[in-house]
């Protein structure tokens, strides 16, 4: 593998040479060097610093390797270098402050250590700075913040270890401020708020406590608020109607307390709003109607109550819908939205029928851990994802699943379920995980026609009959459990043919027979070998891209398995 990666290394860096060659023969006339994602490796040629005319250097998204030469202090004329997405390592060459013209620099994305140098403070021209994504150590020049023309700066993703400097009160013309993710902590600083221009603020994913600063309401042309993954404590101000071009507010996985103001309805552009993984209680009816715009609602993990508000309902531009482990309790309404396509509503205290909702564009579903007692045909032609495990359900509706075209993971179990399990939804082609376990069924297990399943769950039940036929075509199985049923009759000879990993649990039924050596590899009839189950994580399907403006800014929940 050392042997393959160094002649890569070799190939990209040939490549690099041959490419760059007749620009160079002439480094006096050169003033651009653009190849952004070209697949150039080595070390940064340095015939490169020949050319002391160079205005603009993109060597971005490439795979360079090594340090930033020193050299890099000849580009006088340099406005835009852009080495962001190499794998190069080692200081941030001091030289650089000494590109007195420089406007555009971009050092994301790579392995650089050290300190930020104070010379960057020079680069009085500089209107765009990314440091993000390298592995800097603190404390940041406090200089670095009396950049007269700075409009961008992102330092996220590094090791700064430092509290926030009242100095980033001089960033006078700064529009987007991202420092996620770079070991800040203490309290938000307020100066914060004297940032007339700012857009965009993020500082997600550090150690930030205390509470939102009144003064960042007064940042009226915020658009994107990003205060997740922190220990920010106390209430959302009422001031927040203040922020009247606010687009998206993410303050997930905090201590938040309180209700939700009912100021938020003057934010009328929001798009995207998660207040999920917080102590936030109350009613949360009175608000939505007022956001036309909105499109990803997260509410999920607090300790809200009441019923799922009428309003919801008319937000006919959201995709995403999560009110998932809180008190919320009464009946599930009949949603009828053309663009909604996650509808998380697990770990509450609904009761009665899972109503037929019109949901043309859903893909997923999760209702688990209610007290749900039947399920209606829904019309959901794309549903690919359905969590109903540990309601009440006892209606038959197993063969109603099995029409829906695009389903990949069923889980049912845990509920009260009888009768037998019909051979077409064992035909579902699409099928990767399917969990029946914990009902009331019975009759024999139907042949296995699903070439893509990984795990079959059907413990916990009364079925009986053999192992059914099909298994050894499942070429992707993982894992099948078959215990505490009344299966009888001899193992087939056909699982020796399944994939080498797989594992089959069938303890506790009636099975008889001599069983090979492989016959014991595959199955687990002791229940000291009983492994841990493993269910698949639930994998939320975000990652929608919520256009703002100039601003993209996409919502990635974390994975919150509800069934672990």
């Amino acid at each position: 593998l050392g042997v393959l990666m160094q002649f890569e290394e070799q190939e990209q860096a040939e490549l690099c040479r041959r490419i760059l060659a007749p620009y160079l023969r002439c480094p006096d006339q050169c003033t651009r060097l653009e190849f952004t994602e070209q697949g150039l490796g080595g070390n940064i040629n340095k015939d490169i610093f020949k050319a002391t005319n160079l205005q603009r250097l993109q060597l971005d998204k490439n795979y360079f390797t090594g340090s930033i030469p020193l050299a890099i202090r000849r580009l006088k004329e340099l406005q835009l270098l852009d080495l962001a997405g190499n794998k190069l390592s080692g200081p941030i060459p001091t030289g650089i402050g000494n590109l007195s013209k420089l406007e555009y620099l971009d050092l994301s994305n790579n392995q650089l250590e050290y300190k930020i140098p104070s010379s960057l403070a020079k680069l009085t021209e500089l209107k765009t700075l990314s440091l993000s994504e390298n592995q800097l150590v603190g404390p940041i020049p406090k200089d670095l913040f009396r950049l007269p023309n700075l409009v961008a700066l992102s330092l996220s993703g590094n090791k700064f270890d430092c509290k926030m400097s009242d100095e980033m009160m001089h960033l006078s013309s700064i529009q987007s401020l991202s420092l996620e993710n770079c070991g800040l902590y203490g309290p938000i600083t307020p100066v914060l708020g004297q940032l007339s221009a700012l857009t965009a603020l993020t500082l997600a994913r550090n150690e930030l406590t205390g509470e939102i600063p009144q003064e960042l309401f007064a940042l009226d042309k915020l658009r994107v608020l990003v205060l997740k993954d922190n220990k920010l404590t106390g209430s959302i101000s009422p001031l927040i109607a203040q922020l009247t071009d606010l687009e998206v507010l993410i303050l997930n996985n905090n201590q938040l307390t309180g209700e939700i103001p009912a100021a938020l309805r003057a934010c009328t552009k929001l798009q995207n709003v998660d207040l999920g993984e917080n102590q936030l209680s109350g009613d949360i009816s009175g608000i939505w109607g007022f956001l036309p715009e909105l499109q990803v609602l997260a509410l999920d993990n607090n300790q809200f109550e009441g019923e799922i508000p009428e309003e919801l309902l008319d937000c006919a531009n959201l995709l995403v819908l999560n009110l998932a482990e809180n008190g919320m309790e009464g009946t599930i309404p009949a949603f009828e939205n053309r663009n909604l396509q996650q509808l998380f509503l697990y770990r509450n205290k609904f009761t009665g029928v899972l109503p037929t909702m019109r949901l043309p564009a859903l893909r997923l579903l999760n209702v688990a851990y209610n007290q749900l007692t039947e399920f209606s045909t829904q019309e959901t032609p794309l549903l690919a994802t359905l969590y109903m495990e540990n309601n009440l359900l006892h209606n038959h509706f197993l063969e109603d699943l099995a029409t829906y075209e695009h389903l990949e993971i069923i889980n049912v179990g845990s509920n009260q379920l009888t009768g037998e399990i019909p051979a077409s939804l064992f035909r579902k082609q699409n099928i990767t995980v399917m969990n029946l376990e914990n009902n009331n069924l019975s009759g024999v297990i139907p042949p296995i026609d699903m070439p893509n399943l990984y795990y079959l769950y059907l413990g916990i039940n009364e079925l009986s009959g053999p192992i059914p036929a099909g298994f050894e075509r499942c070429e992707n199985l993982n894992y099948v459990d078959l215990s505490s049923n009344n299966l009888t009759g001899t193992i087939p000879a056909e699982v020796e043919n399944i994939p080498a990993a797989a594992k089959i649990n069938i303890e506790q039924n009636s099975f008889y027979g001599t069983i090979s050596p492989r016959i014991t590899e595959i199955f687990t009839i002791d229940e000291q070998l009983k492994p841990h189950k493993p269910w698949p994580p639930l994998v939320y399907l975000l990652g929608i891209p919520l256009v703002c403006s100039s601003l993209y800014y996409y919502y990635q929940s974390n994975s919150k398995n509800p069934n672990a």
